[in-house]
């Protein structure tokens, strides 16, 4: 079938600028990407606070643990020095001062190894041990050269509260040694009388930086972080980095440490005013010291940036894991759509005969048997449409050749009229006058659609031409609702139904021939009838022939009649037959109720609803 181009109209651009497949695909993206990325950023921030705590708790615990340790080594110092103090033989070179009571380093050293023990001066690291009068003369001396410190004994000495004291010197020089300078810190305790508790004189126990210093580096497992030893003053005075030594905390962090020493510094950190340190501290138990242990920020800044990136190529294989399966989503949900598409674009372009076949069972499939559906119904309507148009060509061409010179024919039956009026002929006069209005009703009236009332005065016109025809042997009734008068039907539907029953129906019987016409509301439909008493024939096989649009020449005006009814107002709609042979036929029209005059297209929109 020849189909027609349709319209395009302004159809559906070619060129989408964002199609459902990419809207999809970026509410995939969405979905998927804003809570991994939300969530990233709470365990990245959650994850740098915990890494920031589980480094200060791992600096606390080692601040604690070297505080311990040289608490340790510092209390044996002290208790090196209390053995010295309360020692009676110590006390006694003291009551009985002689300068030259021993005669050189080795006869000191095995006295002090013979009365303490003979490693106790080596296994404390002991740089040099003095016990002198209280004017400050020596009476006994172990260890490396003699300094030059008697203006720094009078610090102790002027300060005769504290029975023991620690002091931390700078850059000592030493005899012997080229004038070396060392880092050295004392620890001084007084010696007193064991009967009266008067200060006999002191002993000073020097300890070098360095053995502090190694101290600290054994505790020291990061190398960008410093550990340190300073006094309450914030000097530094072991460090491991020894550089630092004889600086103060306050000119390299900007750090004070706690006015109360026994303040629990070490439990928490402190970060320095330029925000580049975290600063923990603890103070010693033996003396006014602290333990001070010094992270750089960007140390701990590196660790959190690893997870950082750690956690940036997760969120990219995350990213890239999404856009793949957003793509293949996307793409397994719009491929559907994609190809309805295609079937549109051909439908627009003029070509009906396509369908749109889907394979699945969700909402698509419905749009896809609709589309179908209605793809079809078009396709039925434009084949009706070809159909209508060839019927009113068929009609037009019939209808042209009725008009040839139509007003002769009027005029000629009009002087027929006048002369058997002249001549006293009346009934002549009537049949043609009623002859002549027939020939101005089917060849006058242009309308595709009458009244019931127009039409049921045709019928009328017809049947009193026949009566004359058949005189006093055939007779009818019309019986029409009043209600039906006034609606609208097919012209010339109900005259070929009555001359068929005339033609065929009374064939051979001369007398009591009766043909009824009936016209009422059915169910939302209007029923027209043509009975008649005549002899009958083969309605069933009739019917068949006419359902099947076989032309036969005792069937043609049914058939018309039945197309024409078909054509209009669709399958619901048509003629049908019931007869008896001997008892007569009864021939019913089902017909839509129109209350308006109806145009083409709406009639043929009414169709198509009512299929």
């Amino acid at each position: 079938m020849k189909t027609n181009r349709v319209h395009e109209g302004g159809g559906v651009k070619n060129d989408i600028l964002f199609s459902l497949r990419h809207k999809m695909l970026g509410l995939f993206v969405l979905t998927l990407i804003v809570p991994l990325l939300s969530a990233g950023l709470l365990i990245y921030e959650r994850y740098s606070q915990d890494l920031l705590m589980r480094e200060m708790k791992a600096s606390a615990q080692l601040v604690r643990e070297t505080s311990r340790n040289i608490d340790d080594y510092l209390w044996r110092i002290e208790q090196l020095s209390f053995d010295i103090s309360s020692n009676a033989y110590i006390q006694d070179i003291l009551l009985d001062f002689n300068p030259n009571r021993f005669i050189g380093p080795r006869v000191e050293t095995a006295v002090f190894q013979n009365l303490f023990g003979a490693n106790r001066l080596y296994s404390q690291h002991v740089f040099y041990i003095k016990i002198a009068n209280m004017d400050g003369e020596s009476t006994l001396s172990v260890g490396n050269m003699p300094r030059r410190d008697r203006e720094l004994d009078d610090v102790f000495l002027d300060t005769n509260q504290e029975r023991s004291m620690w002091i931390d010197r700078q850059n000592v020089e030493v005899f012997g040694f080229n004038r070396k300078s060392f880092q050295l810190v004392s620890h001084y305790r007084w010696i007193p009388d064991a009967h009266t508790g008067i200060p006999l004189g002191y002993v000073r126990i020097d300890i070098e930086a360095g053995t502090l210093n190694r101290l600290l580096s054994a505790y020291q497992h990061k190398a960008d972080a410093s550990l340190y030893i300073a006094n309450g003053d914030g000097l530094i005075i072991g460090a491991d980095h020894a550089q630092n030594i004889g600086r103060r905390l306050s000119d390299l962090y900007g750090y004070r440490l706690p006015a109360d020493s026994r303040l629990p510094a070490g439990r928490n950190h402190a970060l320095s005013p330029d925000g580049n340190h975290y600063i923990l501290s603890n103070p010693l138990s033996t003396n006014d010291w602290h333990i001070v242990h010094v992270i750089p920020a960007d140390s701990v800044g590196k660790l959190v940036a690893s997870v950082r990136q750690y956690m940036v190529v997760i969120a990219l294989i995350c990213l890239v894991f999404s856009l793949l399966l957003s793509t293949v989503v996307s793409y397994y949900i719009t491929r559907p759509l994609g190809k309805l598409i295609h079937v549109i674009r051909k439908v627009r372009n003029g070509n009906i005969d396509v369908t749109f076949e889907v394979n699945t069972r969700d909402e698509l499939a419905l749009v896809a048997t609709s589309f179908n559906q209605m793809l079809s119904s078009i396709r039925d309507l434009l084949r009706k449409n070809e159909e209508i148009r060839r019927q009113e060509i068929i009609a037009e061409a019939m209808y042209l050749q009725s008009q040839i010179n139509p007003h002769f024919l009027y005029n000629t039956l009009d002087s027929i009229r006048w002369t058997a009026r002249r001549n006293r002929d009346l009934e002549v006069s009537r049949q043609i006058e009623m002859l002549s209005n027939l020939f101005r009703y089917y060849l006058h009236t242009d309308k595709e659609f009458v009244t019931f009332r127009q039409e049921i005065r045709q019928i009328e016109n017809y049947m009193s031409i026949q009566q004359f025809r058949f005189r006093d042997t055939l007779s009818f009734s019309i019986r029409f609702d009043e209600e039906l008068m006034e609606l609208y039907t097919i012209k010339l539907i109900l005259q070929p139904l009555v001359e068929n029953a005339i033609v065929h129906g009374f064939e051979g019987i001369t007398e009591n021939g009766f043909i009824s016409i009936t016209g009422r509301i059915v169910d939302d439909a209007v029923l027209i009838s043509v009975e008649d008493n005549g002899m009958g024939f083969d309605a069933a096989g009739l019917m068949q022939r006419l359902e099947r649009g076989e032309e036969e020449t005792a069937s043609f005006a049914l058939l018309n009649i039945h197309k024409r009814i078909r054509l209009h107002f669709g399958e619901r709609y048509g003629i049908r037959l019931h007869s008896v042979p001997g008892r007569g036929t009864v021939a019913t029209l089902t017909l839509p109720v129109l209350t308006k005059m109806p145009t083409q297209g709406a009639w043929q929109h009414e169709t198509d609803d009512r299929r």
